[in-house]
């Protein structure tokens, strides 16, 4: 008897195998397929079925489900992952993209966009390509003449408001790469986040957790950019354009990615304080009066340095300030010394209020 159960489930497998094989190819591994009057699943084939038009349907390839077929009686994601695998839908106003996160761009809400789990972009023209990709560009220091950037890795931590206070007492601007959960979690820190955008710094991605990127798969490459993305949207309401890779790693395929994702700069240095290798903040120091002997102004330079390090708020930042401008420098967030002027971000909208979702776990 168990043996004929056996057999009647291999072959009803293999008949939805066929009707599979059969069925016209779509959706976003097929971009020149769209469905006709059926619905496009969120494996790539065209059909009419419950196995097409609800979980992971594809709905800028042909029709789907509301999105009641596939997810409004799941649990709200809380930390900007969504779909089947992981059994919820995105919030109100939310997308669910090809990749399982939860956003509100074309990134989330065109290609491959499963309107089981969120809102989806209805009908018009399919692109050609995900989302809306651009060319990401990588950038080692300033362009413009006689400019300067003070950049600052791996907060927010509670000593980046001291840094702050010393930005604001001196009248300067600096850019800031965040992470969302690497010295702590960014949630807790949403103070320092505003403060950064509301007194008129550059925030910019850093990614979640500060991996190395080469090193690790597609997906989990995504992951670390959204997770961070869902984070500053629900805290400042911004996304930005503006890219560091953790220890300056990165490769063409990461390129692509981030591309990919709307990111156009990717921003390292030509001057490293040295904060994280062990150098004291007189050696630190010392970093700044070579770099600029070596290429003075108005040769134009972007510097690495990390406010959770309290030699460096207390002690170099205060100093390189002074000495970048003694030396007849501009000091500019990166955005500006690039030409771009205060166009920095890929996503401005309306910050959340705190709720349960402000986690890290």
């Amino acid at each position: 008897m168990i043996g004929k159960f056996k057999s009647l489930a291999i072959l009803a497998s293999v008949a939805l195998l066929s009707t599979f094989v059969n069925a016209q190819q779509c959706g976003s591994q097929n971009p020149n397929g769209e469905c006709s009057n059926s619905c496009c699943s969120q494996y790539g084939y065209c059909g009419t079925t419950s196995d097409y038009c609800g979980t992971g349907c594809q709905s800028s390839y042909g029709q789907c489900d509301s999105p009641s077929g596939g997810g409004s009686s799941l649990p709200v994601s809380s930390n900007g992952q969504c779909g089947s695998a992981q059994g919820t839908q995105c919030p109100s106003g939310q997308c669910c993209s090809q990749y399982n996160y939860c956003g509100t761009t074309s990134d989330y809400c065109g290609t491959g966009c499963q309107s089981g789990f969120g809102t989806c972009t209805s009908g018009g023209n399919i692109p050609g390509n995900p989302g809306n990709p651009v060319t990401a560009t990588v950038y080692n220091k300033c362009t413009a003449s006689n400019s300067f950037s003070l950049t600052f890795d791996d907060g927010p931590v509670s000593i980046t408001n001291d840094l702050l206070d010393t930005l604001a007492n001196k009248n300067q601007k600096a850019t800031f790469f965040v992470n969302g959960n690497s010295n702590g979690c960014i949630y807790d820190h949403a103070d320092v986040i505003q403060r950064i955008v509301n007194e008129g710094h550059q925030l910019a991605h850093h990614t979640w957790s500060h991996p190395s990127l080469p090193e690790l798969s597609d997906d989990v490459i995504i992951s670390q950019i959204t997770l961070l993305e869902t984070a500053l949207r629900k805290i400042v309401g911004r996304v930005p354009k503006y890219f560091r890779p953790p220890y300056g790693a990165y490769d063409d395929r990461v390129l692509g990615i981030l591309g990919n994702l709307g990111y156009q700069y990717i921003i390292t240095w030509d001057i490293d304080s040295g904060d994280t290798g062990g150098l004291s903040a007189d050696q630190s120091e010392q970093v700044y009066r070579d770099a600029i002997a070596n290429s003075p102004s108005p040769n134009p330079h972007t510097a690495l340095n990390h406010d959770t390090k309290p030699d460096t708020v207390y002690t170099v930042a205060p100093f390189a300030i002074d000495y970048v401008t003694q030396s007849g420098y501009s000091l500019q967030t990166v955005g500006e010394c690039l030409g771009n002027g205060n166009d920095w971000y890929k996503e401005t909208v309306s910050p959340s209020a705190r709720d349960s979702t402000w986690t890290c776990t």
